[in-house]
């Protein structure tokens, strides 16, 4: 989708069609346009969902327009996982000259903002037991939190001037529980035979972080025979390093679903 204006538009278009017979490489493209002299910016999604081919092409296209910036002021602007960086870098050498900013679990300012403030635009409030409520959910963890709010939005179906409670929040659970466990369930279905045992036992060590040596021990193998089946899951973004020779979940939560699916694998 391109919003500005025509000529921009249409030039813009064009050199990403001739440079890289644009249709939707590297995920939904959207370039926003502005007043002359404010620049463009363009947004993607999904940036390691892609080839590293196209990764190299578009690298390409946006590198030879920062050679011509008068006529092509453009921003980018990516979201992916954890391995976006390197995974850039292999694409194209120049990729590692890209700017990382790394989207953590948020502190508790950030999670209240992050349910509040579309409240406030909107009129409406959260009431504090309301929001209290939903913090405990999410844990800090923003999609958690977009599927909570989003969940106890429709819930509630607040009018300007509308507080949200805390029966809002109630009403809205087997909404939210569907929706987390359906992201749950798409890691679970995207790993491997290994990768799951891998997961069934960090999450039966019970606490996190889990140290990589407990996972060796709950399955009855060498430690250093684990190292494939952490590399593809922190490459996926299902755990991540969390200090020298341990690993957590990404995702709150995620620990308890995986012991509803994957007995514990200590178990005889």
């Amino acid at each position: 989708m391109f919003v500005g204006r025509e000529a921009e538009r249409d030039r813009l278009r064009g050199r990403l069609a001739r440079v890289a017979a644009y249709g939707e490489m590297m995920g939904p493209l959207t370039i926003v346009t502005g007043p002359r002299g404010v620049g463009k910016t363009s947004l993607l999604r999904d940036v390691a969902d892609r080839a590293a081919a196209d990764a190299g092409v578009f690298l390409n296209a946006v590198q030879n327009m920062a050679a011509e910036k008068d006529g092509f002021p453009l921003g980018v602007i990516g979201a992916g996982l954890p391995q976006t960086k390197a995974w850039l870098t292999q694409a194209a050498t120049f990729g590692e000259r890209t700017h990382e900013i790394t989207l953590g679990k948020l502190d508790e300012r950030d999670s209240r903002a992050l349910l509040t403030e579309p409240a406030r635009l909107a009129g409406a409030a959260w009431s504090g037991d309301a929001l209290t409520l939903a913090l405990a959910r999410g844990d800090g963890y923003p999609q958690s939190l977009q599927i909570i709010g989003s969940a106890v939005w429709d819930a509630a179906a607040p009018q300007a001037g509308a507080e949200i409670a805390p029966r809002h929040v109630e009403a809205a659970e087997q909404a939210i529980q569907e929706d987390l466990e359906s992201m749950f369930r798409a890691r679970w279905e995207a790993s491997s035979a290994a990768e799951r045992l891998f997961l069934a036992a960090m999450a039966w060590h019970g606490t996190e972080p889990v140290p990589r040596a407990a996972v060796a021990s709950r399955l009855g193998v060498p430690s250093d025979s684990l190292g494939v089946a952490r590399r593809a899951l922190i490459a996926k973004g299902v755990v991540e390093a969390a200090r020298h020779g341990e690993l957590k979940f990404t995702v709150p939560g995620f620990g308890a679903f995986v012991r509803s699916q994957r007995a514990d694998p200590s178990d005889p």
